[in-house]
């Protein structure tokens, strides 16, 4: 049984614990929040025994194998900096933090402790991708990748300061980490930009260190959504949105890819993501798809010079 903590009584946190609950090797133990009445709600629905006022209380206190973070992304850097001392394993919801500064402490003071960790950018872990990835190997294998990151930017303006002015780190990442995930470690890159205050649009041309090619595009003035298109030889795959997919091959019929159990009953990618942390407790090894802070820095750096 792995003993885990939830720091953060969002509405993420609560999709995170429809997959948590789910699995049986979890038993989640304690829980804690800024808003103490949104963890009292989430300590009745999920069967959870204790609720703490404070992070380090709970830390000192419970006897830990895992803690899990699903604070807002304007208080996930400051959060994150102070569980890391108790070497305890944990899992935290995307952006570690909302510039590429803050994100380098984290890693070095993960470094410092020795204390693993994996971040959760739940598409990576997409069973429609994994689906299209397989089929294109058994066909010749994955030829280029575009990759369409358009932001609702003028919808967002509810958001914290912080959150809007960092928008890219907030939540492009999810989109830009793709471009690694599909495509592995980059060579090269170029990349264009034009910016109207906060609004933006920018083209990265790349090559992978696999020799294949890839486009990012993201427009940020005009409705849109995000899209991944994957070539093949003879086939191409859209996902748009997201978690849908469908395969065109030469002579333009369609195939629709059908998204697995797991994806349909909870947030998709949710499940198998936390299978993968799961085993990151229980064997201390994390395997792709999934990231610790370290692998993080890739995205970030690639972020952070657009």
């Amino acid at each position: 049984m792995i003993r885990l903590a939830i720091i953060g009584a969002g509405n993420i946190a609560k999709e995170h614990l429809n997959a948590i609950c789910s699995i049986k090797e979890f038993k989640v133990i304690s829980i804690t929040s800024r808003t103490t009445k949104k963890a009292e709600v989430l300590a009745k629905n999920y069967k959870i025994e204790k609720i703490y006022e404070s992070i380090d209380t709970m830390l000192k206190v419970e006897k830990l194998d895992a803690v899990a973070v699903f604070v807002s992304a304007e208080n996930m850097f400051e959060v994150l900096k102070k569980i890391i001392k108790y070497k305890i394993i944990f899992f935290f919801e995307k952006p570690a933090a909302l510039n590429f500064r803050q994100t380098m402490v984290l890693h070095r003071l993960a470094k410092k402790y020795k204390v693993k960790n994996m971040v959760g950018l739940n598409r990576r872990f997409y069973s429609v991708f994994h689906k299209g990835i397989k089929f294109l190997n058994q066909k010749g294998g994955l030829k280029g990748i575009l990759v369409e990151g358009h932001e609702r930017f003028w919808k967002i303006k509810s958001q914290n300061k912080l959150v809007y002015d960092n928008w890219v780190y907030a939540n492009s990442i999810h989109t830009l980490d793709l471009l690694r995930f599909f495509g592995g470690d980059i060579k090269h890159y170029k990349s264009f930009s034009y910016n109207e205050k906060k609004f933006k649009n920018f083209t990265i041309s790349l090559k992978f260190k696999n020799k294949m090619v890839g486009t990012y595009i993201s427009n940020w003035h005009s409705p849109g959504g995000w899209t991944v298109t994957l070539f093949g030889k003879l086939y191409t795959i859209v996902f748009k949105p997201l978690e849908k997919g469908y395969i065109i091959n030469h002579r333009f019929k369609t195939k629709k890819i059908l998204p697995n159990q797991f994806d349909l009953k909870f947030k998709p990618g949710f499940y198998n993501q936390m299978l993968y942390f799961k085993n990151l407790v229980k064997h201390g090894r994390l395997e792709f798809p999934a990231q610790s802070l370290n692998d993080l820095l890739k995205t970030i750096k690639l972020i952070n010079t657009i």
